[in-house]
């Protein structure tokens, strides 16, 4: 999936913030607080997904936002949650391979011919937080 322009920048500039800031005394717990964030922002995405599929009838809408795609988006956040505290490198991968979910997203709607600037502000923001996780778990682990 090709970032735009603004998103290659944002996540530049989160990754160059996150570099400068001073490891925090409680690293694991604000790192489950920055994948809680990003889990939160799961959920949104996929009740707003949800919210269209009553809206619009559309497979690859419904598929978008019911169990196979946003539901992975969660758990993806949920698991790497539980993992930061055991094994951080396994929550550092759980959380970078979360932004599969959008992608394949993305392609549904692409194979059916639908286009919804909307879902795709979603899966792009859920794409660029997946990007940042495993930096910001690094950071806040090492």
């Amino acid at each position: 999936m090709n970032f735009s322009t603004p998103c290659s920048l944002l996540l530049t500039l989160c990754l160059i913030l996150i570099s400068q800031s001073p490891l925090p005394t409680n690293a694991r717990a604000h790192g489950r607080d920055m994948i809680g964030q990003k889990l939160h922002k799961g959920i949104e995405g996929q009740n707003f997904l949800k919210g269209l599929v009553k809206a619009k009838s559309s497979p690859a809408i419904a598929l978008c936002a019911n169990f196979v795609i946003y539901n992975g988006v969660v758990n993806g956040f949920k698991v790497a949650m539980v993992e930061l505290k055991h094994d951080p490198m396994m929550a550092n991968y759980d959380a970078g391979v979360i932004s599969d979910e959008p992608a394949t997203c993305e392609r549904a709607l692409a194979d059916e011919r639908t286009v919804d600037p909307a879902i795709s502000a979603v899966n792009n923001h859920i794409t660029l937080l997946s990007a940042v996780a495993p930096y910001a778990i690094d950071k806040v682990t090492a």
